[in-house]
């Protein structure tokens, strides 16, 4: 389930709010002592974030399928997506923040409202090395400043009554705080006859100094037209 980006968070007593982690979104299942890690396109990672994967183990369920972000902090405790990025060199701990709960031990939540999902969630938790993504309470003025404040990404507003849908929904909205910054595409991964993600950068002191990877925001019309552009400035 995808949330739509918006300009407005919607207000009211029917909605939650909750952090946007900046990070990468992951599925984690457990079954007894077995656990898996999957990305939004049902990519395994289960062997790239193995602290992850012994977090989700200490769950106290059977069998459990978590919606989740994986984050990795730096020194003053905030996400860092560059970080996540250079996990090999990153500044701070790989943690897992979930935020909602699609089975456990063998039974269909998706049809709950997210509101019972998440209480069930924050039971199985408890003790656990998962971290629980709490909703923020109070007025939403008061918690997008605090937000910005902070320098976090932005803000997420989740329907209540929500089911678990695949797709983007009217139950979910994001609204994006963080400053953005432009970025010069360096090269690129290649994958079969497309790419897997661009490698961008940013200009520091007149050398080009690498920032990170890029897989979300493609289609298969702009991933082309991209790709096509790409091959004419290869050297």
């Amino acid at each position: 389930m995808s949330a739509k980006a918006v300009d407005k968070l919607p207000e009211g007593n029917q909605w939650a709010y909750e952090i946007k982690w900046d990070g990468y979104r992951l599925e984690a299942i457990k079954l007894l002592e077995q656990v898996q890690l999957f990305s939004r396109k049902a990519k395994d990672l289960t062997t790239d974030f193995p602290e992850v994967r012994r977090s989700v183990a200490t769950v106290k369920a059977t069998s459990a399928t978590i919606d989740g972000e994986i984050v990795v902090l730096d020194e003053q405790g905030r996400p860092s997506f560059q970080g996540l990025q250079r996990r090999s060199r990153r500044a701070g701990p790989i943690v897992y923040y979930a935020f909602d709960l699609l089975h456990l031990d063998g039974v269909d939540l998706t049809g709950l409202p997210l509101s019972k999902r998440k209480e069930k969630l924050k039971a199985i938790l408890q003790g656990s090395k998962v971290l629980y993504s709490e909703n923020i309470p109070g007025d939403l003025e008061v918690i997008i400043e605090h937000v910005r404040q902070l320098e976090l990404e932005g803000i997420a507003a989740k329907r209540q009554d929500s089911r678990y849908l695949p797709g983007k929904s009217d139950g979910w909205f994001k609204l994006q705080l963080k400053k953005q910054q432009e970025f010069v595409i360096g090269g690129y991964r290649p994958e079969g006859r497309t790419f897997d993600c661009v490698v961008v950068g940013v200009y520091e002191k007149g050398q080009l100094k690498f920032s990170g990877k890029v897989r979300a925001g493609f289609n298969r019309f702009n991933r082309a037209k991209l790709l096509q552009l790409m091959r004419c400035f290869e050297t």
